[in-house]
């Protein structure tokens, strides 16, 4: 199955869980596609995805058993509530990097599981648990995303170099060798630098 096929999938199994009533007709002019194409999709939803899709005149395609979810990466309701205890933590840090990924990841995959054990696992963590913020961090995001491609790569980088104990602004290449953000809060770069 290919990328596009996937994304797809998605987004037939979203809009057939809409109340709106939806056919081949409505479902390839909002993807964009042929209604040949959407019929071999819901056929491929029903041969190999097992989905109790059906058809009705009145309904259009959608679903005999509401608790049928496609199927994705397999997660436990125990590792799903890890990470988002996990992306909690992280919002607690304000500007920490990853903590609106971490969320929107979190929330795509809480698509996958049945809406009553999302909702389960959402009071648990709001009735039971409390992260207070630390020191606010000032972080780049873009700034971030490049001296961790820099990293992977083996790339050097320009940077301007504030010393605090001269007041003194540098410039300076660097090859950077490890990102560390320390208790959560202060972020490093480790490298050589080559002044």
């Amino acid at each position: 199955m290919s990328r596009l096929q996937l994304e797809r999938l998605l987004k037939i199994d979203a809009l057939i869980r809409r109340p709106q009533r939806q056919t081949a007709l409505t479902l390839a002019a909002e993807l964009e596609v042929s209604e040949r194409t959407i019929r071999d999709d819901l056929a491929f939803l029903r041969d190999r995805f097992h989905a109790p899709l059906k058809f009705t005149r009145n309904q259009g395609h959608h679903y005999t058993d509401a608790e049928w979810r496609l199927p994705t990466v397999p997660l436990t309701k125990g590792e799903l509530f890890a990470l988002t205890l996990g992306a909690r933590m992280l919002e607690a840090y304000a500007g920490s990097t990853y903590a609106v990924e971490l969320r929107s990841a979190v929330n795509r995959l809480a698509e996958r599981l049945p809406e009553q054990e999302w909702l389960d696992l959402q009071q648990l963590a709001d009735d039971r648990l409390i992260f207070r913020a630390g020191a606010e961090t000032n972080l780049d995001l873009d700034i971030w995303q490049q001296l961790e491609d820099a990293c992977r790569d083996s790339r050097q980088v320009w940077m301007r170099y504030y010393t605090a104990s001269r007041d003194d602004v540098s410039e300076r290449q660097l090859d950077p060798y490890l990102l560390h953000i320390y208790r959560g809060t202060n972020p490093y770069v480790i490298g050589w630098c080559h002044l």
